[in-house]
């Protein structure tokens, strides 16, 4: 349960401080989905079964992310950086996708046309404007992001 930093290129892990800082967050222990911003490595999101927490200072101090996920719903399953867009972030919850343009501060919600749970996201090395989701028990779909701002 929880998080274990190594800065010591894997030699040795602690566990962050990610348990105590969120403690009162129910399932905040269970952490799902790890992302470090590809633009700014002290920037790290963690999806947990209470849901999105944020560092800043590489894992050292963690603070509750709001989004539009309700507590009573399923927990954030995976969240990503999109490779070529600065700003933009990603996480799944039960079958939808949420979308902020803005590091987190912001979020829009894309309804999956699926019962499934979304498990994973990624990019096409080849096209960054297509994006694949991993669905529990059923496969792979590709969405179209044209809801994402390029070139910003």
């Amino acid at each position: 349960n929880g998080l274990y930093v190594s800065k010591d290129g894997g030699e040795s892990f602690s566990a962050s401080l990610f348990e105590k800082d969120t403690s009162q967050y129910e399932g905040s222990s269970n952490a799902y989905d790890i992302a470090i911003n590809p633009y700014n490595h002290k920037q790290v999101f963690i999806g947990t079964a209470s849901g999105l927490f944020r560092s800043e200072n590489a894992g050292e101090d963690w603070s509750f992310v709001q989004t539009l996920v309700v507590p009573e719903g399923p927990g954030l399953r995976t969240v990503t950086f999109h490779p070529n867009v600065e700003n933009a972030i990603f996480f799944s919850s039960g079958n939808k996708l949420y979308v902020s343009n803005d590091l987190a501060y912001s979020w829009s919600v894309v309804q999956i046309p699926t019962t499934r749970e979304v498990t994973d996201i990624s990019f096409a090395p080849s096209d960054p404007k297509e994006m694949y989701l991993a669905l529990g028990g059923q496969g792979t779909v590709k969405q179209p992001i044209d809801f994402i701002k390029f070139g910003q």
